[in-house]
């Protein structure tokens, strides 16, 4: 009764830009204990081999750091690994598979799967591999498979990276495309995939296993996991059960912003957060000033509670009431100046309108009021 886990998409070495600098360092950090954890998972369920379905790096030409960590993590396992290239990372001539095998990083219980041959793990398992040689290729790599001979007491695994079309939104680019019959074609047992990172089941034989950790907003709660196979033999259908192994949740919220009222469920959500969140939030609508100050202590609390927090307010337009224009102005010079700016909208009257309001609730607040002696 062969048993693997499969999983994909760890793209080691990726950097996170648009985050700042202690951030991007805990999402790097994050994507490596992953592996740690899946590790652990492979020792704990004494399954018969780990098969990660392309990705593994970010980049073909990942820093030597990268890759001796990676090696030293799974070599000191006593599991089987079998990684193939991706389109991040594939099979170049001169790419991070040749370079590790030329430098002799790769273990002795880590297989390389980097031409389209049957790999024997034995326990009666096949792996019949699909690597990328380049990061696109228009003709489906894993038609190999169907040609591909094996012992006929042993159970066919087809390991690939790429789309499907049938499972990609409408108008999606399709790269690196792979029929959704391939297991059958191929008389698969199980289609173990990689490229999409939310978790997939194609059909009872093909699955996207997804990224084991989240590394963007929009995967939904599909992403993170790691798949442990079982297939009792040839022609049986597989088992499959997902395993949670990610540590960070990402999550994205839009809010309409108008009046106070409206401020409540964002109020709701800073309640439940959890420090292992990462969300993205867009503000639209148009906040006045005090709405706008109500609105900042919400997004510290927020910002507090949570891993990270990225904010798109682009949308939300800033606005004076005539609340604010009474609390803070009376009569006279600047209160003309204010009428004008409401008079005149564009982006840079809002953005007047926005530091000089913002500039005298400091002062009310430092002097005891405007009209303070």
């Amino acid at each position: 009764m062969p048993r693997w886990l499969h999983t994909s998409d760890w793209q080691l070495g990726r950097t996170y830009a648009s985050f700042d600098k202690d951030l991007a360092v805990i999402l790097e950090k994050a994507r490596w204990d992953a592996v740690e954890r899946i590790v652990e998972l492979a020792s704990e369920r004494k399954v018969d081999a780990v098969l990660v379905a392309g990705d593994v790096f970010e980049h073909s030409d990942p820093p030597y750091e990268v890759m001796a960590k990676l090696f030293k993590i799974i070599g000191d396992s006593s599991i089987k690994w079998v990684l193939l290239p991706g389109n991040h990372d594939p099979a170049l001539p001169f790419g991070a598979w040749q370079q590790a095998s030329k430098r002799e990083m790769v273990p002795s219980n880590v297989v390389l799967a980097l031409t389209p041959t049957p790999i024997e793990l034995g326990d009666g398992m096949v792996v019949l591999p699909a690597p990328l040689t380049q990061k696109r290729i228009q003709e489906d790599v894993t038609v190999w498979m169907r040609d591909a001979v094996t012992a006929r007491d042993c159970v066919r695994i087809g390991l690939a990276h790429g789309s499907i079309r049938e499972v990609l939104p409408q108008g999606a680019e399709i790269n690196n495309p792979i029929s959704v019959d391939c297991a059958q074609l191929a008389k698969l047992d199980y289609l173990a995939l990689g490229d999409w990172h939310r978790l997939i089941q194609v059909n009872e034989r093909t699955w996207y296993s997804g990224t084991p950790e989240p590394d963007r907003f929009g995967l939904g709660d599909r992403a993170g996991f790691v798949l442990e196979v079982e297939v009792l033999g040839p022609g049986e259908l597989p088992r499959v059960q997902p395993h949670r192994v990610s540590r960070h949740e990402w999550l994205s919220f839009t809010f309409e912003l108008h009046t106070e009222s409206d401020l409540q469920a964002l109020k709701e959500l800073a309640g439940r957060a959890k420090r292992n969140q990462v969300l993205e939030l867009c503000l639209r609508g148009a906040a006045d000033f005090g709405l706008k100050r109500e609105l900042e202590g919400v997004l510290s609390d927020l910002r507090a509670s949570v891993t990270g927090l990225q904010v798109d307010d682009k949308q939300l337009r800033f606005s004076t009431g005539r609340a604010d224009f009474q609390s803070l102005l009376q009569d006279g010079y600047l209160a003309g100046v204010v009428r004008y700016l409401q008079a005149s909208p564009s982006a840079v009257s809002e953005r007047a309108l926005r530091l000089l309001f913002e500039r005298l609730a400091r002062l009310e607040a430092k002097e005891g009021g405007l009209n303070a002696p």
